[in-house]
């Protein structure tokens, strides 16, 4: 199984914190540690929001268990009541991350403190072991090999274009009548390559975050975004096609341009061998391919064919091939930017 690198610098903030506490000679194990492990988030943003939401939490619930304890007696029932009370301030003041953390403490602070000189420095020691064992949080991911996201995002938008460029064969294939796929099938394609687009813009995000605290990989989310986007429009075009699958193509409709039709299918076949290799000759492949779609066009709207066919024949040939050609050419435009960077 393998281990990840937050899993990693989890262990190495919780590592220190203890360290901190036996150098210092703090009375609280458990909530320093509590507090790095509460720290080390994916990006750098959430552990500062997080741990923002945490100290807030611990102010409140140190606050809640300082003023009961100085008037009230500790008791089971006066602890649940003060739980619900302070849970709904919580939620009033729009912090419900901050609510566990907020009830520990103040469980802590007036079930534990009897004396009244100890209830000060008890809440004081919370106070200290949360921001000390978020601080340390912070340190370390900040410092032991900040977390990227850049090329984890390329990745997931290379298999999301990959994936769509497959699926709009199968769908050229189903319509020119030289495949035969089921519409559930193409249907549960488009649904897992949504879901993929949607995990690349979670990506994308995450790296957006950590550039606003000077943490940037190889690739700028400038080129993340403009990527994504391209691969959005993609996805909009392969649905496109996939509402004329639903219809289908008569073979009179496809008859005119049949023949050129099978060839850049056989052509979109043999591309798809380049797509996991990732060569450097797909650049030029793409261009190529566009182009036949861009003589397609024109020959669809020759007066030949023109001739053949009626209105609305033509309109769904030209829905057909263009949102092919559009495909293509932002693959094209996605590989030549590769190729140049």
């Amino acid at each position: 199984m393998k281990i990840g690198l937050r899993t990693i610098k989890t262990g190495i903030a919780v590592g220190i914190a203890l360290l901190v506490v036996e150098l210092f000679q703090l009375e609280s194990v458990i909530f320093i540690s509590i507090a790095a492990l509460i720290g080390m988030q994916p990006t750098l943003t959430d552990s500062l929001q997080k741990s923002a939401n945490r100290i807030y939490g611990t102010l409140a619930g140190a606050a809640f268990g300082l003023i009961m304890a100085l008037v009230l007696p500790s008791h089971f029932l006066l602890a649940a009541l003060g739980v619900v009370a302070l849970i709904m301030v919580m939620n009033r003041l729009n912090i419900q991350e901050g609510i566990i953390i907020s009830c520990v403490v103040f469980i802590s602070i007036f079930m534990t403190s009897d004396a009244e000189s100890s209830i000060y420095g008890y809440t004081l020691s919370r106070l200290i072991d949360t921001v000390l064992g978020i601080g340390i949080a912070l340190m370390v991911n900040y410092f032991i090999l900040p977390p990227k996201y850049d090329r984890k995002a390329m990745l997931e938008m290379r298999k999301d274009m990959t994936r769509i460029m497959i699926c709009q064969n199968r769908m050229l294939g189903i319509l020119i009548k030289q495949e035969e796929i089921a519409q559930e099938d193409i249907e549960e394609e488009m649904q897992n390559i949504f879901k993929e687009l949607e995990e690349s813009k979670k990506l994308a995000e995450m790296q957006e975050k950590e550039e606003r605290h000077n943490v940037y990989g190889t690739i700028l989310f400038e080129e993340i975004d403009l990527i994504l986007h391209i691969t959005t429009d993609m996805y909009q075009h392969l649905q496109n096609l996939s509402g004329l699958v639903s219809k289908g193509l008569s073979a009179k409709t496809i008859k005119p341009i049949k023949d050129d039709l099978l060839t850049l299918y056989k052509r979109l076949i043999k591309a798809e061998e380049l797509l996991p290799a990732a060569e450097t000759k797909e650049q030029y492949v793409f261009g190529d391919l566009a182009e036949d779609v861009e003589k397609i066009k024109r020959r669809i709207k020759s007066e030949e064919v023109y001739k053949q066919l009626e209105a609305e024949e033509i309109v769904k040939l030209m829905v057909m091939v263009y949102n092919i050609g559009e495909i293509l050419s932002k693959m094209d435009v996605i590989s030549s930017q590769k190729h140049a960077g």
